[in-house]
């Protein structure tokens, strides 16, 4: 802002100055709006490569994740397998010591845990999913009915020569 000395001046001399500074002001002002909206400008570029560096962050920590995930069952199905066979090797050696015992069930009782599903329970038993929609009908279920957890459902011991295979 430019200063003025006010001694020797007449009122109208000042007065014309005064009105040439608010008219330079207004012009300052517009000069100032300006220089306000181009660093806006310059805030939101910034603020949108931000969004768009961070959106892409994310798709790459999510493919990963996937990545991961898909090993993971691998791995789980991998244990649940081995597990399965343990226990049936087990089960084996606690029979054959002494004289074989018949059990007079036909029928496993078999408890839905987490993650179960007809495909799964006739792997288990069967060591193939081709008795899953047979295992539905023999419980009088729907095949594409969500078991319950805690559910208890019979899987017979061996296969019905009936069920297709």
């Amino acid at each position: 802002m430019r200063k003025i000395s006010v001694e020797g001046k007449t009122v109208k001399e000042l007065e014309k100055y005064l009105i040439a500074g608010k008219i330079n002001g207004n012009k300052d002002f517009k000069d100032l709006f300006s220089q306000w909206r181009f660093w806006l400008l310059v805030l939101l570029l910034g603020v949108i490569i931000y969004l768009v560096y961070a959106h892409w962050n994310v798709r790459q920590e999510s493919k990963i994740l996937y990545s991961e995930l898909s090993q993971l069952k691998v791995e789980n199905t991998t244990l649940k397998e081995r597990i399965a066979a343990a226990e049936m090797a087990r089960a084996g050696e606690q029979a054959s010591p002494q004289a074989p015992q018949t059990d007079p069930s036909p029928y496993i009782y078999h408890t839905i845990q987490k993650g179960d599903s007809f495909a799964v329970i006739s792997n288990r038993y069967y060591r193939t999913e081709v008795f899953a929609s047979d295992l539905a009908k023999f419980n009088g279920i729907p095949k594409q009915t969500r078991l319950q957890v805690g559910q208890i459902i019979r899987v017979p011991k061996e296969p019905d020569p009936a069920w297709k295979k």
